[in-house]
Protein backbone atom coordinates (compact mmCIF):
# COMPACT_ATOMS: atom_id res chain seq x y z
CA UNK A 1 0.00 0.00 0.00
CA UNK A 2 2.71 2.46 1.16
CA UNK A 3 4.44 1.79 -2.30
CA UNK A 4 1.17 2.64 -4.41
CA UNK A 5 0.88 5.77 -2.40
CA UNK A 6 3.76 7.11 -3.16
CA UNK A 7 3.93 6.65 -7.09
CA UNK A 8 0.29 8.49 -7.06
CA UNK A 9 2.25 11.07 -4.87
CA UNK A 10 5.22 11.73 -7.29
CA UNK A 11 7.20 10.46 -10.41
CA UNK A 12 8.51 6.79 -10.39
CA UNK A 13 11.63 8.40 -11.63
CA UNK A 14 11.86 10.44 -8.42
CA UNK A 15 10.53 7.06 -5.92
CA UNK A 16 13.36 6.31 -3.68
CA UNK A 17 16.12 8.36 -1.24
CA UNK A 18 19.55 8.12 0.17
CA UNK A 19 19.18 6.92 3.81
CA UNK A 20 22.61 7.00 4.55
CA UNK A 21 24.85 4.27 5.28
CA UNK A 22 24.23 4.38 9.56
CA UNK A 23 19.96 4.19 8.68
CA UNK A 24 21.09 1.54 5.77
CA UNK A 25 22.54 -0.88 8.33
CA UNK A 26 19.46 -0.12 10.97
CA UNK A 27 17.20 -1.56 8.82
CA UNK A 28 18.95 -4.53 7.37
CA UNK A 29 19.77 -5.55 10.84
CA UNK A 30 16.27 -5.54 12.17
CA UNK A 31 15.04 -6.91 9.40
CA UNK A 32 17.52 -9.89 9.59
CA UNK A 33 16.63 -9.84 13.32
CA UNK A 34 12.98 -10.51 12.63
CA UNK A 35 13.66 -13.07 10.16
CA UNK A 36 16.66 -14.71 10.99
CA UNK A 37 16.13 -17.40 8.07
CA UNK A 38 15.36 -15.41 5.29
CA UNK A 39 18.03 -14.91 2.49
CA UNK A 40 20.11 -11.34 3.58
CA UNK A 41 20.65 -10.27 0.26
CA UNK A 42 20.71 -10.16 -3.24
CA UNK A 43 23.29 -9.12 -5.92
CA UNK A 44 22.27 -7.51 -9.34
CA UNK A 45 24.71 -6.48 -12.23
CA UNK A 46 25.41 -3.56 -13.68
CA UNK A 47 24.42 -4.63 -17.53
CA UNK A 48 20.85 -5.75 -16.46
CA UNK A 49 20.22 -2.70 -14.98
CA UNK A 50 21.19 -0.79 -17.90
CA UNK A 51 19.01 -2.31 -19.98
CA UNK A 52 16.29 -2.92 -18.31
CA UNK A 53 16.43 1.19 -17.52
CA UNK A 54 17.37 1.37 -21.15
CA UNK A 55 13.94 0.49 -22.53
CA UNK A 56 11.89 2.80 -23.86
CA UNK A 57 9.45 4.57 -21.44
CA UNK A 58 11.02 3.01 -18.54
CA UNK A 59 10.81 4.85 -15.39
CA UNK A 60 12.01 2.82 -12.46
CA UNK A 61 12.39 -1.28 -11.93
CA UNK A 62 9.58 -3.03 -9.65
CA UNK A 63 11.05 -5.99 -7.62
CA UNK A 64 9.00 -9.52 -7.34
CA UNK A 65 9.69 -11.83 -5.02
CA UNK A 66 10.24 -15.05 -6.90
CA UNK A 67 11.45 -18.80 -6.78
CA UNK A 68 13.95 -19.50 -9.46
CA UNK A 69 13.95 -23.27 -11.52
CA UNK A 70 15.85 -25.24 -8.74
CA UNK A 71 13.33 -23.80 -5.92
CA UNK A 72 15.17 -21.10 -4.54
CA UNK A 73 14.38 -17.67 -3.81
CA UNK A 74 15.05 -14.60 -5.65
CA UNK A 75 13.88 -11.46 -7.54
CA UNK A 76 12.19 -10.80 -10.79
CA UNK A 77 12.89 -7.10 -11.83
CA UNK A 78 10.27 -5.49 -14.32
CA UNK A 79 10.48 -2.30 -16.05
CA UNK A 80 7.60 0.13 -14.81
CA UNK A 81 6.41 3.00 -16.65
CA UNK A 82 5.60 6.78 -15.20
CA UNK A 83 2.13 5.61 -14.03
CA UNK A 84 3.98 2.37 -12.19
CA UNK A 85 2.59 0.05 -14.91
CA UNK A 86 4.85 -2.99 -15.96
CA UNK A 87 6.33 -2.89 -19.55
CA UNK A 88 5.78 -6.35 -20.42
CA UNK A 89 6.55 -5.48 -24.60
CA UNK A 90 7.41 -2.22 -26.58
CA UNK A 91 7.97 -1.55 -30.03
CA UNK A 92 10.94 -0.47 -32.41
CA UNK A 93 10.94 0.80 -36.17
CA UNK A 94 13.64 -0.84 -37.75
CA UNK A 95 15.53 0.71 -40.68
CA UNK A 96 13.41 -0.18 -43.11
CA UNK A 97 10.51 1.77 -41.51
CA UNK A 98 8.84 -1.64 -40.30
CA UNK A 99 7.64 -1.82 -36.43
CA UNK A 100 8.50 -4.40 -34.80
Amino acid sequence: MMQNELITKRPVAAIGEEIGAELGAQMVNSYADANPSDLASYVIGKNIIEQILAQPGCQGIRFYNAYNEQGVKTLVYLAIDAQGFPLTEYHVIVANGEIC
